[in-house]
């Protein structure tokens, strides 16, 4: 299975709530800010994309937000079934798409395009 870009993950989830990854990543805890924050992270760690460390850091969060959000968009999982549909549909997107965006990546760094040109979010 093809490892899933991290800002495939994030654009497709910022694209379905209509939000800017700065917005996400901002220290509000209004619901809809936090679940697709959430989200975000639950998706990393169910890939394995990254530790719980990593995915708390890279959304400006301490390292327990992870897992917490892991835990919390599992459980709304088993409980809400609009809600599964909805992780279920960016799922489908993410993996419908990532030939697509990994191509557009890669030719990103070929050309030495600044990666804000694409928006996609970077990291280090």
């Amino acid at each position: 299975m093809q490892k899933i870009p991290k800002e495939i993950i994030i654009k497709m989830v910022c694209d379905k709530y209509k939000l800017s990854f700065d917005h996400i990543k901002m220290r509000i805890r209004r619901r809809e800010l936090v679940i697709p924050r959430q989200i975000i992270m639950y998706l990393f760690l169910k890939y394995e994309l990254c530790s719980e460390t990593i995915a708390s850091k890279l959304l400006d969060r301490k390292h327990p937000t992870a897992l917490h959000a892991f835990n919390k968009i599992s459980g709304y999982i088993e409980t809400d079934k609009v809600f599964k549909q909805e992780i279920g549909e960016i799922e489908r997107k993410i993996s419908f798409h990532l030939p697509e965006l990994s191509n557009e990546i890669i030719k990103m760094y070929m050309l030495g395009v600044d990666k804000e040109a694409f928006q996609l979010p970077t990291y280090s």
